[in-house]
């Protein structure tokens, strides 16, 4: 019987399109980063068992579906296998990056020349570790047109799906994946079909390695109405290291490939010679041999149909290391390889190819690179900052790279509400340490068109930046650099502004020749602006209407004169300095010149939201404020009029007297409202028609009132002057008089 094998490949990859190449090759993904290329893989077919099933052919074998023990009762299976990702593949620090999943076989061909089912519309079922199986439609499909390939008596169509399932699998982590109900056909002899996850694993502690994915269909035969018995493919987005040993792996899956029957893989890289690809599981003229291998080793990590591991009855997911003796295959500085497939007794589809190369390349981790200090009030939380403060930014790069880093250069441009601090520049750690001049073209640091430049490295000069050696490089050169500069917060940031800061690092790879352009981590600070300072007056009421009175905030603030009725003024807002003690005071002015202590002077503060600066108020003419940045303080005088309201009553307890009898008269005198003290108030009493011989006997002051020094001028037309009478006084005079 003719025998024939689907390749499925996967890779960077471009090919001419002969008559059976139904899909020119794409790239599906590309990346370079430290990490490997995992294949989780299965067929999802056997043979009955009616026959051997260890001849690692396909061919004369009635193909069924396999399905796992714990679907074996459920009928809505229809064929299912699984694949464990171990632990050892995705350590404590690793993480999936790329997760693409391929699936193919051969489907039949209904009357009207369509597949039966359609791959391109039935969903297949995915099984991550732990859970169900949920549906997963394909991405996309190739499909061929119906074809006898496979055997006459049956039409049929070759295909190949993929879906990207990077989420699911990166949330899953390690463990057993399921992949159920493939549209494949069975119960018919020489049928295949399988599925293979091709896995991009980023790891710190692997080699750095270009990886690529493309994928695309063409069937190889080597009889029928076009044959094409030989199909190159170029796979390109890489590019190997400018010296020393060039490292590549090669991945495949391959469907219906027999066991036994020639057929060949080569390999040559861009200006190197034609190699075959072979490897202990895939033997040069018979690598499409019914194997999932890994680097030489076969898979056991997954479910084993008719308990033979080795043996997958036409299917193929491998992993080859190029044989690559003196770069004879691939050599150093290429970007690009082509890969053939060819047969002399069997055929197959190619539909995906992978590389995993290796590629030595400087890492200069920015990242985290930059860091700013305040010097002029370090003790501020991070990450706030005054206006006029002086900060000081610095910049650590170090090459943690597999190739040496040449022309590194740094340009930090100046942040806005700052200005830059001339003759600041220092490269303090690594070649070249010291200050820098601000002009161009003297050293190897500048400050131009609102930035600062540094060329750092060995070999720096004032043209193109120097060496950052990697550890593993020979030499002795530093593999780090530190940089520094100062900026001013600018006296008109406004409270609040935020300045931002982030340098752009570029470098050269000294081996791939490849430019690499970085930014550092982003630093921040929030300004707290200078304090403000404004004062206000408000005028209860006047005791004098020619009263007035003067504000003043002293150390070169502004004053104000209130003015004619107005019952209220303010100064104009006063920008001050942070941490300096300002007097807020107020005297009297007019004419004649108001006088205070007929007023109750009351003071109070109000701060801005940003404000931090608590005044708490009092009592006076006078106070002091030291503000901070970021206050906004308005402060108040309030001026009410002192006022006096005194109560006097005589009373006597007696209503009728005998004439010459005596008469006891109680005089009290109270100050029962107001603010004003009355000190020296006087008090008079005329005895009245009919009394004589009247003298004063005696005062019993309270409430803080005092007696008359000289109680017997009470009774004289100039009266007695009572020394002190405040707020709530009291004194209570006795007068004894005769009846006439």
């Amino acid at each position: 019987m003719m025998r024939w094998m689907l390749l499925v490949l996967l890779m960077a990859v471009a090919s001419p399109v002969p008559a059976q190449v139904y899909r020119a090759f794409d790239q599906r993904y590309t990346t370079t980063l430290n990490g490997d290329l995992v294949f989780l893989a299965n067929t999802n077919l056997t043979c009955n068992g009616s026959g051997s099933c260890n001849s690692g052919i396909n061919d004369g074998q009635t193909m069924v579906a396999t399905k796992l023990p714990a679907d074996v009762a459920d009928t809505s299976i229809i064929n299912s296998s699984s694949a464990t990702l171990s632990a050892a593949d995705l350590p404590a620090g690793a993480q999936i990056v790329r997760a693409q999943l391929y699936w193919g076989g051969l489907v039949a061909s209904d009357g009207s020349s369509q597949p039966s089912p359609s791959p391109t519309a039935t969903p297949i079922r995915f099984g991550r570790p732990g859970l169900g199986y949920q549906a997963l439609p394909p991405a996309a499909c190739d499909v061929s047109p119906r074809s006898t390939i496979w055997g006459a008596a049956q039409p049929h169509h070759v295909y190949t799906c993929r879906a990207d399932v990077t989420a699911a699998v990166r949330s899953s982590g390690a463990g057993t994946y399921r992949v159920a109900n493939l549209p494949l056909q069975t119960g018919v002899v020489n049928r295949f079909g399988g599925w293979t996850l091709v896995l991009v694993i980023q790891n710190p502690a692997r080699p750095l390695r270009n990886f690529t994915i493309n994928d695309g269909l063409a069937v190889i035969a080597t009889t029928g109405s076009a044959p094409v018995n030989q199909v190159s493919v170029t796979v390109s987005g890489f590019r190997t290291p400018f010296s020393g040993a060039v490292s590549a792996q090669l991945g495949w899956m391959a469907m219906d490939g027999d066991r036994g029957a020639p057929d060949g893989f080569t390999f040559q890289g861009q200006g190197s010679s034609l190699v075959n690809v072979s490897d202990a599981c895939n033997t040069a003229g018979d690598v499409f041999n019914s194997t999932i291998c890994r680097l030489g080793s076969v898979v056991s990590q997954r479910s084993v149909a008719n308990n033979n591991l080795a043996n997958t009855l036409g299917f193929d997911a491998d992993i080859v290391q190029l044989a690559n003796p003196g770069n004879n295959a691939l050599a150093n500085g290429a970007t690009s390889a082509t890969l053939t497939a060819r047969t002399s007794s069997e055929g197959y589809a190619i539909s995906v190819l992978t590389t995993a190369i290796d590629v030595f390349q400087p890492t200069v981790d920015a990242a985290t690179a930059k860091t700013q200090t305040n010097l002029t009030n370090p003790g501020l939380p991070a990450g706030q900052a005054r206006a006029g403060d002086r900060i000081r930014y610095t910049i650590n790069l170090q090459n943690t790279g597999q190739d040496n880093a040449v022309d590194v250069s740094i340009r930090d441009t100046i942040p806005t509400n700052t200005d830059y601090e001339p003759g600041s520049l220092q490269v303090t750690a690594g070649a070249n340490s010291g200050a820098k001049t601000d002009g161009v073209g003297d050293d190897t640091g500048e400050m131009s068109a609102g930035a600062a430049t540094f060329r750092v490295g060995t070999g720096a000069d004032s043209n193109q930046g120097g060496l950052l050696r990697c550890p593993a490089c020979i030499g002795t050169q530093p593999t780090l650099t530190t940089v520094s500069f100062i900026v001013r917060v600018r006296a008109d940031a406004a409270d609040g502004a935020i300045v931002r800061n982030v340098a752009q690092v570029r470098y050269v790879g000294a081996s791939s020749g490849e430019e690499f352009n970085d930014t550092t981590n982003t630093t921040e600070l929030r300004v707290q602006a200078p304090p403000r300072l404004t004062l206000a007056k408000t005028i209860a009421g006047r005791v004098m209407a020619t009263d007035q009175f003067t504000l003043t905030i002293n150390n070169g603030g502004p004053s104000v004169t209130t003015t004619g009725a107005s019952t209220s003024v303010s100064t104009t807002p006063f920008v001050g300095a942070a941490g300096t003690t300002y007097t807020l005071s107020e005297v009297a002015a007019g004419t004649p010149a108001a006088n205070l202590a007929l007023y109750d002077t009351q003071y109070s503060c109000v701060n801005s939201i940003n404000g931090t600066t608590d005044v708490p108020p009092g009592q006076g003419r006078s106070f002091q404020v030291t503000p901070v940045a970021g206050d906004d303080l308005t402060c108040t005088f309030v001026n009410t009029p002192r006022t006096v309201d005194l109560a006097v009553t005589k009373t006597t307890p007696v209503t009728q007297v005998v004439k010459g009898g005596a008469i006891d008269y109680t005089i009290t005198v109270t100050h029962v409202a107001g603010t004003l003290s009355a000190d020296g108030t006087v008090v008079r009493d005329s005895p009245g028609e009919g009394l004589s011989s009247c003298a004063v006997t005696g005062c019993i002051p309270s409430g803080g009132a005092s007696c008359p020094a000289d109680l017997a001028s009470m009774l004289s037309p100039t009266g007695a002057t009572i020394p002190l009478m405040p707020p709530g006084g009291r004194l209570q005079f006795a007068v004894r008089c005769n009846a006439d």
